[in-house]
């Protein structure tokens, strides 16, 4: 085919085919049917069919949309195919069978055919057609193939591609590995230039732009001419000498330094630069080098032919590079060269400085919260000041309003009883009810002497508990037959007035307990003063407290209920564990700051004193002595 002219072979000669009217342009592409039709594709993009001596246009039968020149070649069994932007159309002789694809639009410019494969290639890469379905070829190197203008498989199952950067070629065991899995990535090799290949691939014409000859040569049309290449002897001149690689320079901060087994490197190197190349003579702008860092790269690093390699912000620390390279037939060299190298830390990088830092830290927590331990500490005090005030004001109301009444009344009584004969019915009435008046008058002022004993009387917690089985009713509760024992652990220390009495209290209640509903034969109070805290447990062997009463306590009684509104109140823990036949054991826990009057001594406690002597300087003794 050619300009304005198509010739038919006859086997004695050749004879012209006038072209149709509207089309009197170059020919793109040729093919013919099972019916030795002849088939022609316009460089317009219309494709007609010659027959019973007439061309006709089939752009409407095969649904081309304008503008789409598309791609058109016949295989061995006389069909015609043709590939359009979104679909590829079979003419089996009599009928179209169209085949819609979803896949994205490579646009194609050229078509090829081996058996069962239907070949598509453009500027968007190259496609499979097979069985009705479609397959896009995936490559290891994202520049290949570039803008395909031919392409043929090949008998012996290569893949070869003509096109604007060169000629590309996938080896048959790459093709038979993609065509079994069409998700591999696709290695192939580029033939240019620098390989003796004179000229490019042309923009459209011709078409196909590469043909297989019988001998097994492959022809090429280019810019500048034709071109063959014997796939056969190409394989006989392989370069099998894998190159040498050598690291010959690191630049670190616009500074060079040798590639020596020992380099280390200035601390806060910002940024890194690895010169590296290889030892190929045959085609050096074909070497091909892959690298990585031990350490901060995951995998090998592609790099083409760059010959640098570049790192930003590397921590300190020993690290380890790896560069490996091919030379111009792939042939790699797996063991490569390596470097290993230090790069020196900044004294804030040191491991020590790190160490210090995590120390500072875990000091300015525990300040942080000792500071935070004694605001709260300092709070439960106030109210604990409070209260006293409050026991000791109505102890003092008591004392001056009721008491006194209750004196002076009793003093009338006196005198009013003294003037009665001995006859006297009322006498008898008014001597009982001076003797309910003396009771009441001494409850209250053991009522009174309670709510200031608190400020006043130091009461030792072990004794006090010590007393309580002689305080009760031993008819009542059995007590006289349990065997009850206080014991106290760790060095006595002085507690805060009304804690002490709110840890009697809730003590009291769980011993009274005890005695009065457990049934037990053994009861025993134990008191530990520790470093940070004080312990009050109280067990018996009894039989035990129901889950249902531990939870929520008892109809009218208030024991537990209240044991644990005390233990809220001054800040402490309170835990009941009772299972039925295996006794109760009440445990209560008050941190050492609110329960101690004095801190736990240590170096922080002794700091504080000096700080506050040094405070004190200058102050009248007056001012130092309530301070104290």
């Amino acid at each position: 085919a050619g300009n304005f002219h198509l010739w038919r072979s006859s086997g004695a000669g050749f004879s012209p085919l006038h072209y149709p009217e509207e089309d009197l342009d170059a020919v793109v592409s040729v093919a013919a049917d099972r019916n030795n039709d002849p088939w022609i594709l316009a460089r317009s993009g219309r494709i007609y069919h010659l027959s019973n001596g007439a061309w006709i246009n089939q752009n409407k039968a095969l649904g081309r949309k304008p503008g789409v020149i598309g791609a058109m070649a016949d295989d061995l069994a006389g069909n015609i195919w043709f590939a359009f932007s979104n679909k590829v159309v079979e003419w089996d002789g009599s009928t179209y069978h169209t085949f819609i694809r979803e896949a994205r639009d490579i646009s194609e410019t050229t078509m090829s055919i081996r058996g069962d494969r239907v070949w598509l290639g453009g500027p968007g890469g190259v496609q499979l057609f097979t069985r009705g379905h479609f397959y896009t070829m995936q490559w290891a190197d994202p520049e290949m193939p570039g803008r395909v203008s031919g392409l043929v498989e090949t008998e012996t199952g290569d893949l070869w591609m003509n096109g604007f950067s060169g000629v590309t070629h996938v080896p048959a065991a790459d093709l038979k590995k993609w065509l079994r899995g069409p998700g591999f990535a696709v290695p192939a090799e580029r033939f240019d230039e620098r390989d003796g290949l004179r000229g490019l691939s042309g923009e459209k014409l011709p078409e196909p732009s590469v043909v297989e000859a019988s001998d097994g040569r492959l022809w090429f049309a280019t810019t500048k001419g034709i071109a063959w290449l014997n796939p056969a002897a190409l394989a006989q001149n392989r370069n099998g000498l894998a190159p040498t690689v050598v690291i010959s320079a690191v630049i670190s901060s616009s500074k060079s330094y040798a590639a020596s087994k020992k380099l280390v490197l200035p601390a806060l190197t910002e940024n890194l630069e690895i010169d590296y190349t290889a030892l190929s003579l045959a085609i050096p702008e074909r070497v091909q080098f892959r690298y990585k860092l031990d350490g901060v790269d995951s995998g090998w690093q592609s790099a083409g032919n760059r010959r640098q390699a570049y790192y930003t912000k590397l921590r300190p620390g020993a690290y380890k590079f790896h560069v490996i390279a091919a030379n111009n037939d792939g042939v790699w060299n797996d063991a490569g060269a390596t470097l290993n190298f230090n790069v020196s830390p900044a004294w804030f990088q040191a491991a020590w400085f790190r160490l210090l830092c995590v120390l500072s830290a875990i000091i300015l927590l525990s300040l942080l919260y000792r500071l935070r331990v004694r605001r709260i500490a300092a709070g439960i005090n106030a109210r604990f000041d409070e209260r006293l005030a409050e026991r000791t004001r109505i102890a003092q109301e008591l004392h001056d309003t009721l008491l006194q009444g209750f004196l002076s009344a009793s003093m009338q009584l006196h005198v009013a009883t003294d003037l009665l004969p001995e006859n006297s019915p009322a006498k008898p009435t008014l001597t009982r009810a001076l003797q309910l008046m003396g009771q009441v008058i001494e409850e209250g002022r053991n009522a009174v002497r309670g709510l200031r004993s608190s400020g006043t009387v130091s009461l030792d917690l072990a004794q006090a508990f010590a007393g309580i089985q002689e305080e009760l009713d031993p008819k009542k509760m059995n007590a006289a037959s349990v065997a009850y024992r206080v014991t106290v652990e760790g060095q006595k220390k002085p507690l805060r007035p009304l804690l002490r009495d709110e840890v009697y209290r809730i003590g009291r209640e769980a011993v009274t307990n005890a005695f009065r509903h457990a049934r037990a034969s053994q009861i025993e109070v134990e008191l530990r003063y520790g470093a940070s805290q004080l312990r009050l447990l109280v067990r018996d062997n009894g039989c035990g407290i129901d889950s249902g009463i531990l939870r929520t306590g008892q109809d009218g009684h208030w024991g537990i209920t209240g044991m644990r509104e005390r233990a809220d109140r001054i800040g402490a823990r309170i835990q009941i564990f009772s299972r039925a036949s295996a006794g109760t054991e009440v445990e209560l826990l008050v941190p050492g700051r609110v329960a101690f009057e004095q801190p736990p001594d240590g170096v922080l406690h002794r700091l504080r004193k000096s700080w506050r002597l040094k405070a004190d300087v200058g102050q009248s003794p007056v001012q130092n002595e309530r301070r104290i």
